[in-house]
Order: C-alpha cells, then sequence, then structure tokens
C-alpha cells in the first residue's frame, strides 16, 4: 500500500483571496479633498465633522460622520461591510453624557422611602 504524502497546512490558506488591511482613522484637514471627491463619487453631501475614515490599502473607501451617522462611500467598491465596522469603533471612541443618569441617581436617593 503507497502512502499518501499530506498537503502542507498552508495550502489551504493558498486559495483564498488576499485582502488588504483596513485602517479606521479620524478625519484631519488634509483629508478634506478625498472626503469631497468620496462624496461626489457617491452622489451625497459631505458628511459633518468629526469623521471617521476607512482605508482599505492606501484608498479611502468609507466616510462616518459620527454627529450625524452619515455615511459616504465608494459605490465602486464593496464598502458596505466597513459601515458596522466604523460604527462600532465610533461608539468606543466617544463618550456619552452621563449628567441625565447622575441626575436620576441623585433623584433617587433623595426621595424618601
Amino acid at each position: 500500500m503507497a502512502m499518501r504524502q499530506r498537503a502542507p497546512a498552508t495550502s489551504h490558506a493558498a486559495g483564498y483571496r488576499r485582502a488588504f488591511p483596513v485602517t479606521i482613522r479620524w478625519a484631519t484637514a488634509a483629508d478634506a479633498h478625498a472626503v469631497e471627491i468620496l462624496a461626489e463619487l457617491d452622489e451625497a453631501a459631505v458628511p459633518p465633522a468629526p469623521l471617521l475614515l476607512a482605508f482599505v490599502g492606501e484608498e479611502l473607501w468609507v466616510a462616518l460622520s459620527l454627529g450625524t451617522g452619515a455615511v459616504v462611500s465608494d459605490p465602486f467598491r464593496p464598502g458596505a461591510e466597513l459601515v458596522p465596522l466604523l460604527r462600532e469603533r465610533g461608539r468606543q471612541l466617544t463618550v456619552r453624557d452621563r449628567r441625565p443618569r447622575r441626575l436620576r441617581v441623585r433623584r433617587l436617593l433623595t426621595q424618601p422611602w
């Protein structure tokens, strides 16, 4: 009986499409022109600041306004998968105003039992 050789473990990975790295970062003044071009491609208005940007490789694919939730993306790229990623990162980077919660706790503490 002939012994079969096992394929190396890396051979399975060779069939997968190689993906470029995704970079999420805050927009700066230097990004204004790229965001304007992205909005023109999407036939939408430039979303208001603050913006989070998603780059795939070196290309800007999606911009998300953390103030309004407005999104502009390159319609020629499959950027829809990046929007939930941007929203989650935005949630992690922003701090909610906790004053209403504190006021509510104070009212509870001052009520007679």
